[in-house]
């Protein structure tokens, strides 16, 4: 709205350089063309109609004041006009939890960044917000939206809890950690351990007795990883987070029930709507979609009827995946 108010104010303008005095006439032009950007920013026509009045009310038979060009003047006037129909300062939000905030507008106006900007502020000034996209037409807004949201650090869910940030349990815990998952680094197999020191001397003890060293360029390449890895470790989350929320989403749609996982790259769909088991959808959907899934049974009696599917593939093979996965959910229930 403001980028096209601002380049029809100038082209307004143009026509009142070096005129001593506004009046009706030299400011009918210019006000035509304020009203012009006012309803193709998808202003109300009553709203526009009484912005208009009022700077005109304001600007006829108005004497230029010393130092300024009437140009400069008429920029001022519309200039308060504006706050005031955008509400002449900043409003208080409501005191009532949760707080709800609808943007709405024509398609292009700007509405999903100006949501994420509106986020932004909303959180530096202690709030939790929360965007929800309503346009489940336009799954490409909804896209838009997730990755202003991660950009933002806008987070979707709930952060994670260390078990030694409860009173008592840091010097009963020892801390297991590789790099096959945390920076992808599958095939350098090396990891670490962290914990009380008389229980990692105790490791040593059983450690260098029963193995070898990792190889150097292991190590070097975990050094590498710990210490200038962050920003892609970030990018990769970022990526996993958005492709867990088409999986989720599309196995729901499918009627497929699964829970939205806080960690990992795997979903684990319940495959009991299709009357099937969980080996027999597997081996069903692999032969006739060619999609792979790991019946649940195989990580305990838990998982039975459930699969495993996991969404470290690029956003678009995930998507035909879906898509498959999909068509042959509906081909069951014919």
């Amino acid at each position: 709205m403001f980028e096209s108010l601002t380049d029809k104010l100038s082209q307004a303008l143009r026509n009142l350089r070096g005129v001593g005095r506004l009046t009706e006439e030299n400011m009918a032009e210019a006000l035509a063309e304020v009203r012009t950007a006012l309803l193709d920013a998808d202003v109300n026509v009553a709203v526009a109609r009484d912005f208009v009045e009022r700077v005109r009310t304001q600007c006829a038979g108005q004497d230029v004041l010393k130092g300024v060009t009437p140009g400069q003047q008429i920029v001022k006037i519309i200039n308060d006009e504006l706050a005031r129909l955008l509400g002449g300062g900043e409003a208080a939000l409501g005191a009532a939890r949760p707080l709800k905030i609808l943007l709405v507008g024509l398609h292009g106006s700007g509405k999903t960044t100006s949501t994420a900007k509106l986020g932004r502020l909303l959180k530096k000034r202690g709030y939790r917000p929360l965007l929800v996209a309503c346009d489940v037409q336009r799954p490409a807004a909804i896209d838009q939206l997730e990755i202003l949201a991660q950009r933002e650090e806008l987070v979707y869910d709930t952060p994670h809890t260390s078990i030694t940030a409860f009173p008592g349990m840091k010097e009963r815990t020892i801390f297991l950690h590789g790099f096959s998952k945390a920076f992808a680094m599958t095939g350098f197999r090396i990891g670490y351990a962290c914990g009380p020191a008389e229980l990692i001397e105790a490791m040593m003890k059983v450690h260098q007795y029963s193995m070898l060293c990792a190889p150097i360029l292991a190590q070097e390449a975990a050094i590498e990883a710990l210490a200038r890895g962050e920003d892609s470790v970030k990018a990769m989350r970022d990526n996993y987070h958005r492709r867990r929320d088409l999986v989720v989403r599309r196995l729901n749609a499918a009627g497929l029930a699964c829970h939205s996982p806080n960690g990992a790259f795997y979903a684990f769909p319940s495959v009991a709507a299709t009357g099937l088991n969980e080996r027999d959808f597997a081996y069903g959907l692999l032969e006739a979609e060619k999609v792979a899934v790991v019946p649940g049974t195989a990580f305990g009696e838990s998982g039975r009827g459930f699969v495993r599917a996991s969404f470290a593939a690029s956003y678009e093979h995930l998507t035909e995946a879906c898509d498959r996965i999909e068509r042959y959910v509906q081909g069951l229930r014919r």
